[in-house]
């Protein structure tokens, strides 16, 4: 079960990179785009070490084999989000509205 999970949801953080990246090279103006990716990188990198530890903490915690569970239950259900979303019915990428003016 744990390895499904993991597998599973490997396997779903890499279509979301693909995802995001299409969005955000669709709607974000080319004059802030390293700006906006380099922010979102930073936030979504950013939260794994912290995620890593309050695993190993509740791992020391409750034990590992309930930690466990709690993170194969989280991986599950972290995709939950997505299913009321139109995200993943989209077959085209969204025009992007033209700029009015240059961002500094």
């Amino acid at each position: 079960m744990l390895f499904l999970a993991e597998f599973l949801s490997c396997v779903g953080v890499m279509i979301v990179d693909v995802a995001v990246g299409s969005f955000l090279m669709a709607l974000i103006p080319d004059a802030v785009r390293a700006r906006v990716m380099g922010a979102f990188r930073t936030l979504n990198h950013g939260f794994r070490p912290l995620g890593a530890l309050v695993g190993g903490l509740l791992g020391t915690a409750i034990g590992l084999r309930p930690t466990l569970w709690i993170a194969t239950g989280g991986a599950v259900f972290a995709v939950l989000w997505l299913l009321p979303s139109p995200l993943p019915w989209m077959r085209e990428l969204p025009k992007r509205e033209e700029e009015s003016a240059p961002v500094p």
